[in-house]
């Protein structure tokens, strides 16, 4: 029987352990060794799972058991705080994520959504996954409704870090985009192809401009239909705010050369600046 050793000693000793590629592997061994043991590394398992297509299924099992099977409701869910889907490719379908979000929401502060299987009742599970503070979109390849993430961004009161998904959104009017809430908390924004030059030129044309009023950095990558205009339009209105400090721009195709000139005079705040260099003049 192995000694026994105080929880803060064996989260010491697990500490060493959860940042390796092969963390999963050995808290498992852990929660075999005793109970004592089992009480501590079943927490650090489950609170950042390492998702693959690989073991997808029995994870799956784990926390939503099927309700024809009649087994007990897992505890298990409980613990976890990150749900990581991005290794994922078409081994989800939207009504499992939907399930996963729905049985993880109530510790779940961080979702990376997968490339595929992100439907509308995942968004209404996300809505109530009150302690949310990152919500990562970027990988989502179809198309999704703004009005769902708009509903879904309504209830999330302590988002702080939010990107957009690469494809195209779907929004019906103008209106909608006036209409968009922002959560108060938002500081971080991940702007891509999700964010169409449609939608953020209605945003700004708003007057007030409707933006994250605490946003403090923005990330604009990967988006096809930003032009110009409405590049300078949005960052004259970010850039009045008194907490809008980082700003990146990279991978837009259809920014004109010479845009980003007088940035520092746009964004008079700013302490970090990453920009391609097309962008500037000679």
């Amino acid at each position: 029987m192995p000694p026994f050793l105080p929880p803060e000693i064996l989260t010491e000793i697990l500490s060493y352990i959860t940042d390796k590629a092969y963390s999963q592997r050995d808290l498992y061994s852990c929660c075999l060794i005793s109970k004592s043991w089992y009480y501590v590394a079943v927490w650090e398992l489950y609170k950042r799972p390492q998702i693959r297509s690989s073991n997808f299924q029995l994870f799956v099992r784990t926390l939503c058991p099927s309700l024809n099977v009649h087994v007990k409701r897992s505890t298990l869910s409980d613990l976890v705080r990150v749900l990581d889907m991005s290794a994922l490719g078409h081994d989800s379908s939207k009504s499992t994520t939907g399930r996963l979000l729905s049985r993880t929401k109530a510790g779940l502060v961080e979702f990376v959504a997968p490339q595929t299987s992100l439907g509308v009742n995942s968004f209404a599970a996300l809505s109530r996954c009150d302690r949310l503070t990152k919500l990562d979109l970027s990988l989502v390849s179809e198309s999704i409704r703004m009005s769902d993430l708009d509903h879904a961004l309504q209830r999330l009161a302590h988002l702080t870090h939010l990107s957009f998904p690469r494809s195209a959104n779907q929004f019906d009017t103008a209106q909608d985009a006036w209409n968009f809430h922002w959560p108060k908390t938002l500081t971080t924004l991940y702007l891509s192809g999700g964010a169409t030059a449609t939608f953020l030129d209605h945003i700004v044309r708003k007057v007030p401009p409707n933006i994250p009023m605490a946003l403090e950095t923005l990330h604009i990558s990967h988006n096809p239909s930003l032009r110009s205009a409405v590049l300078r339009s949005l960052l004259f209105a970010v850039g009045a705010l008194p907490t809008f400090t980082n700003l990146s721009v990279h991978h837009v195709p259809h920014v004109d050369r010479g845009t980003m000139d007088d940035i520092i005079f746009v964004c008079p705040h700013l302490t970090s600046l990453s920009l391609t260099a097309d962008f500037l003049t000679d």
